[in-house]
């Protein structure tokens, strides 16, 4: 997770009434700290080639079942156990080198009526090599995307596509097209820079929001906020989220937002601390909270 700059700020865009589907509320919470709140509808899974190869995904995903939640799948095409030596995993999607894994994702998760929601290769523009699927030629990501999703010739009705770039600017020259895309993923964290280490520096949901959708606002498909959190004091975190809650709520476009609840990856932060998103049970239940009241009202 990377951050644009601001100074590109756009008008938001019009509340899309084609969205009519009740909120879905997700949370990313491996240490299982709110995934029993009442009000998650979704949790979110990270695997990658070899999770699905030694069975672990499996048994994450089934967890996931047995509280008959919906399931978001961040597929990350890389860490193969079998270590074969082409490293461009993009090419190696379309040379078939993934196929079996591929074939064993899917066998799991259309084997369920719970709706999966899948996200392959995410923030694929930003232009720096966190993932081996950054920094690439958008016409290879585009047909590797499409490679992807399109794999399953069953056409599971409970998969939906989602593409997920960060949000950052160029976004578009990775749109893999409308028959492709169920829903647009987007990053939301407030912290803009990670040398900032001032919580109260962070930008609001609102002004990331307004930005980032903006910049996808040729392609008309409802969002589903994969991946959205803040850092610092509860007090700050509490405030942070009542304007995610009633910006949410003023458009009515975003079907889902996903909670990321932990620390993030230490190694990509140097000799900084890495920022740490995870929310209180009441930090959640106020921010779920202000959802209902604010939809009751309007109602």
């Amino acid at each position: 997770m990377f951050f644009s700059p601001s100074s590109d700020v756009q008008p938001a865009l019009k509340p899309n009434d084609k969205t009519t589907t009740p909120l879905k509320i997700g949370v990313y919470d491996p240490k299982k700290l709110l995934v029993e709140n009442e009000s998650v509808h979704v949790e979110h899974l990270f695997t990658d080639l070899g999770a699905i190869q030694n069975g672990s995904f499996e048994k994450e995903f089934n967890d996931v079942l047995s509280r008959n939640h919906d399931v978001i799948v961040t597929f990350e095409p890389w860490k193969d156990t079998y270590a074969r030596k082409d490293t461009n995993v993009l090419l190696n999607t379309l040379h078939g080198v993934y196929d079996k894994e591929f074939s064993k994702l899917y066998t799991l998760i259309s084997a369920t009526n719970q709706t999966v929601y899948l996200r392959f290769a995410h923030e694929m523009e930003i232009p720096i090599y966190r993932y081996s699927w950054q920094s690439q030629d958008p016409a290879l990501y585009i047909k590797a995307f499409r490679y992807f999703m399109f794999f399953d010739k069953n056409h599971a009705s409970n998969v939906k596509k989602v593409w997920g770039p960060a949000g950052d600017r160029g976004s578009m020259e990775w749109w893999p097209g409308d028959d492709a895309v169920d829903y647009i993923s987007i990053a939301i964290y407030g912290l803009p820079d990670k040398n900032i280490t001032d919580p109260a520096q962070q930008e609001t949901f609102r002004r990331i929001y307004d930005r980032k959708s903006y910049r996808m606002r040729f392609a008309n498909k409802p969002f589903f906020i994969t991946e959205f959190g803040v850092k610092g004091p509860e007090a700050y975190q509490q405030k942070w989220l009542e304007d995610a809650a009633i910006t949410i709520n003023q458009h009515p476009e975003i079907a889902g937002v996903c909670y990321f609840n932990l620390m993030d990856n230490p190694k990509v932060w140097g000799n900084i601390s890495p920022p740490n998103w995870s929310i209180s049970p009441k930090s959640l239940s106020h921010f779920v909270q202000l959802i209902a009241n604010k939809r009751l009202a309007m109602n």
